[in-house]
């Protein structure tokens, strides 16, 4: 992770909102890939 923590147990606001970033840049990043997936499995 490049601006969270990866600690599970920080659980500061600025640590949530760090991983909803990375987690929000993860899926843009892997859009073609996650639609891919959902097309064979559907």
């Amino acid at each position: 992770m490049k601006l969270a923590s990866a600690d599970m147990d920080n659980i500061t606001s600025k640590n949530i909102k760090s991983l909803q970033q990375e987690a929000k840049a993860m899926i843009e990043d892997n859009q073609k890939v996650i639609e891919k997936f959902c097309n064979i499995i559907s």
